[in-house]
């Protein structure tokens, strides 16, 4: 919630991809997808199509190289595309990955950086 709070109020820029919008849509709760979705619509500062797959796709796969799953390694892909300065995920496997390109972290962790940074 305290990410959010900072999307919503624009401490925090949200960037979102064709991949993230194809599992909100898979949710059978229906309830929950309509909040996301609109939060996504309402938040979202950049999008990332599926018309860039020619860049998505080869970063992609040399991510599955290294033992992350499909879905995962796209939207990991998205955002060194989109240029973010951090990957925020509960996936345990998905925040031991190391790259270059992103900090991969979870969200206790990312509220932690982000609050020293902005003490």
């Amino acid at each position: 919630m305290y990410i959010q709070s900072l999307i919503k109020y624009k401490s925090l820029a949200l960037c979102t991809s064709y991949m993230l919008l194809f599992e909100v849509n898979e949710s059978p709760f229906e309830n929950s997808k309509e909040h996301i979705l609109k939060f996504i619509n309402d938040y979202s500062y950049y999008f990332v199509s599926h018309e860039r797959e020619s860049e998505i796709l080869p970063l992609s796969s040399s991510i599955i190289k290294t033992g992350i799953k499909v879905k995962d390694a796209i939207h990991l892909a998205c955002s060194v595309i989109a240029e973010c300065d951090y990957f925020i995920s509960t996936d345990k496997h998905l925040t031991k990955h190391k790259t270059n390109e992103i900090k991969i972290v979870n969200p206790i962790d990312f509220i932690k950086i982000w609050r020293e940074q902005n003490d």
